[in-house]
């Protein structure tokens, strides 16, 4: 399920474009066809090389989260545990993912978590453990706080900053079953 849900928001991002694009383009190759005026075939043309660009970056996103999947382990089991946005939540790892970039990263060595409000109110959480620093969207506040307040669960010495935690601290505040 979780790696049909990334390939379906992967559809969904250039869905909207690529349809109607197709659409288009057929449509001035039928008007070409019956009028034989020039300057649709010149417009075809144009359609056509934007349409294949599309094709290139939707099939490299597919590919990239495909591999990026791969190399998860046992990712049947995030589906029973919770979820930020589109981060998946287990007791000892997570899917971190910001837009459609995803990795996995342990949940057991976080020692900060920052948040930050980005455009239109969309928050963004900044985790940092021994080795480096992440990132994974958020959709607001409440949820932003019972991330913080399971972290905290799971690390006692973690430093907040610009969150207070709420919640008990399991992964069912999250939305686990």
């Amino acid at each position: 399920m979780i790696k049909k849900y990334y390939q379906s928001l992967n559809s969904l991002l250039y869905g909207p474009f690529m349809t109607p694009l197709v659409f288009l383009v057929f449509a001035l190759a039928f008007f070409y066809q019956k009028k034989g005026i020039q300057e649709l075939r010149y417009a075809m043309m144009v359609g056509t090389a934007i349409l294949g660009v599309i094709l290139v970056m939707y099939y490299t996103k597919k590919f990239k989260i495909s591999r990026a999947l791969k190399s998860i382990r046992n990712i049947e089991e995030y589906e029973k545990g919770g979820v930020i946005d589109r981060s998946w939540i287990l007791n000892d790892r997570m899917i971190a993912c910001i837009g459609l970039d995803m990795h996995e990263e342990s949940t057991m060595d976080i020692q900060v978590m920052k948040v930050e409000e980005g455009k239109h109110g969309k928050l963004t959480i900044y985790l940092t453990n021994k080795e480096k620093t992440f990132s994974l969207s958020c959709r607001d506040k409440g949820e932003a706080r019972r991330f913080a307040g399971y972290l905290q669960k799971r690390n006692l010495n973690i430093k907040l900053e610009n969150i207070q935690p709420e919640g008990n601290g399991t992964l069912q505040d999250l939305g686990a079953l």
